[in-house]
């Protein structure tokens, strides 16, 4: 049986959020699967949470409230490998949700401040494109890969990418002091 996208997504949905944080996924919050975003396309799983904005004073030991912070991630499944389409989806998904976002009255629900996150999954990284270290030195979104099998399912987050042999020859100029300037 080949493990499809759809049993990523159903695994990822159903189970608890502690045990895929166990497993390597961080989540949190509640999550919506196959999230319509009108002519912007079917997002696979999105997550939704409030985290108070709460404050103590230091002088008077008193807690302050000041709203809620609305966190959202979206969370881009592919069967295989990740790549810049993965990248692209996540970030038409991304406008949408800024946009409905921004034009919804937040101070309704008291929430103060908006939080989007971006996190891809698939089974292995795209590295015949330079997509592999764009992923490792953005602070925008976050690549994880799955391993599924006797064990169940864990994740992994996309470590730096680099060529080993590809720079040993200036380390060991510059450990030597052979620079030329």
């Amino acid at each position: 049986m080949k493990f499809l996208e759809k049993d990523l997504e159903d695994i990822i949905y159903e189970t608890d959020n502690a045990k895929l944080r166990e497993r390597g996924l961080p989540i949190y919050g509640l999550k919506l699967r196959q999230v319509r975003l009108g002519g912007y396309g079917v997002a696979d799983l999105i997550t939704i949470q409030l985290r108070a904005n709460n404050q103590t004073h230091p002088e008077d030991n008193i807690t302050y409230y000041f709203g809620h912070t609305l966190i959202i991630t979206i969370y881009e499944l592919k069967q295989e490998s990740i790549g810049f389409n993965a990248l692209g989806q996540c970030f038409r998904y991304s406008k949408a949700i800024e946009g409905i976002i921004n034009g919804l009255d937040l101070n309704l629900y008291s929430i103060e401040d908006f939080e989007l996150y971006r996190v891809i999954v698939g089974s292995k990284i795209d590295r015949s494109s330079d997509f592999c270290y764009l992923i490792n030195h953005t602070d925008f979104i976050s690549a994880y890969t799955y391993d599924y099998g006797f064990e169940g399912i864990s994740f992994n987050i996309s470590k730096e990418w680099y060529k080993p042999n590809a720079v040993t020859k200036i380390i060991e100029n510059l450990n030597n002091k052979n620079v030329p300037f």
